[in-house]
């Protein structure tokens, strides 16, 4: 994955506030998901992720280091 876009990424996912699951305490992006103002952010990260990987799959290849 290209540096540049994963810094995109990471800066979509940085919320306003913490979504912490009810039952465990840990950061939820579940819960994010239902909230009004950062809803929205993750699921434009999750689309802008999800037509990276159709339109460039070879991005995402795992590549072993040497």
């Amino acid at each position: 994955m290209r540096k540049n876009f994963k810094k995109y990424l990471m800066g979509l996912l940085k919320l306003k506030h913490s979504h912490a699951d009810p039952i465990t305490g840990e950061p939820s992006m579940k819960e994010a998901l239902k909230c009004s103002g950062c809803g929205y952010r993750v699921a434009k990260a999750e689309a802008v992720y999800n037509k990276r990987r159709r339109e460039h799959p070879e991005e995402f290849v795992y590549k072993k280091p040497e």
